[in-house]
């Protein structure tokens, strides 16, 4: 057989249902975590419940990775025990082989924090700090609010280099949650979260340049901060886009403001990883097409970004004209 032959062949043989087979550059060392996780190597079963929720070299099956995340945390994976506790808590539609219970959820994030996975203090503590005013990204509830528990589990996964544990932990001292208000710690705290390669704690440290809070007034520093942070994440674009539209250490520009938060309403990806669309950004650019001057006005447009905001939870944004 000729080798376009032999290719020919393969194909016909590896249909998309055969997940582990020699079809796909990966099966091998996917037959190999298999393998290894039926011999009990915990951190084997949460790889291989990764690609199973992935569909990364194997076919996407939810429910398989979740039974492949449970054998992993009584096998005593940290790792396995976080991806669990957070399909519990954020499966809302049940589809991915658990049910939505957000005590369960907490049962299993603290059975990974415990263990050392720091960011299951992280999705924990934003479990207890239960006020998407301060972060907008928290977690369903399943435990009773306890702001000061948050702040502990914080600090914890901050002192364990999870650094979206230094930026929350910042936030509460810079809002003066659950301690004294310390902008000079919100500042460092923020700067140590950069320092570690997180983004979002470089938008926050650029609020802390731009306000003077914590550190002496820098708008260079703030938007060169924003820019760097604004390629992966949301938050950098949308404080951008407020710089530009207030003219504040830049020249007035409606037309990058509209821009960078319609980035921010969008999202990103880059290098695998996402940042989410960020809701303010959506409403703060239906705001922009009806009611400022200087940006044409577009009532369908300002309307379509009103309730995008609103479905991704913005209230304010629910009680504005979408049409």
């Amino acid at each position: 057989m000729t080798r376009a032959g032999t290719y020919a062949a393969m194909v016909l043989l590896c249909p998309a249902v055969l997940s582990l087979t020699g079809c796909n550059p990966g099966a091998s060392e996917a037959r190999d975590l298999r393998a290894s996780c039926a011999a009990g190597v915990a951190e084997a079963c949460n790889d291989l419940g990764d690609r199973a929720f992935r569909g990364h070299q194997i076919l996407r099956d939810w429910r398989s990775s979740a039974a492949l995340y449970a054998q992993a945390c009584d096998g005593g994976s940290a790792e396995g025990c976080v991806r669990l506790g957070e399909l519990h808590v954020n499966d809302r539609a049940e589809r991915r082989g658990v049910s939505h219970d957000s005590t369960v959820a907490a049962d299993f994030l603290e059975r990974g924090c415990d263990g050392g996975a720091m960011r299951g203090c992280v999705v924990l503590g934003d479990m207890y700090l239960q006020d998407d005013s301060v972060l907008p990204d928290v977690a369903p509830t399943g435990v009773l609010q306890d702001v000061g528990r948050a702040a502990g589990l914080y600090r914890r996964a901050c002192d364990g280099a999870e650094m979206p544990g230094c930026v929350r932990l910042g936030v509460l001292y810079g809002e003066g949650m659950a301690m004294a208000q310390d902008l000079d710690r919100a500042a460092r705290l923020f700067r140590q979260a950069c320092d570690g390669d997180s983004q979002l704690g470089c938008s926050h440290l650029g609020e802390s340049y731009a306000a003077g809070a914590g550190v002496e007034q820098d708008l260079a520093r703030a938007l060169s901060l924003y820019e760097g942070a604004c390629e992966v994440e949301m938050v950098g674009c949308f404080n951008l886009a407020g710089l530009y539209a207030e003219g504040v250490g830049v020249d007035r520009d409606y037309d990058r403001a509209v821009e960078l938060l319609d980035q921010s309403c969008d999202g990103t990806m880059s290098d695998g990883e996402g940042s989410p669309p960020l809701a303010e950004g959506c409403f703060r650019l239906g705001d922009m097409y009806a009611n400022v001057t200087g940006v044409s006005r577009d009532v369908f447009r300002a309307g379509r970004h009103f309730r995008r905001a609103c479905n991704l939870g913005y209230e304010e944004a629910c009680r504005r004209p979408t049409s």
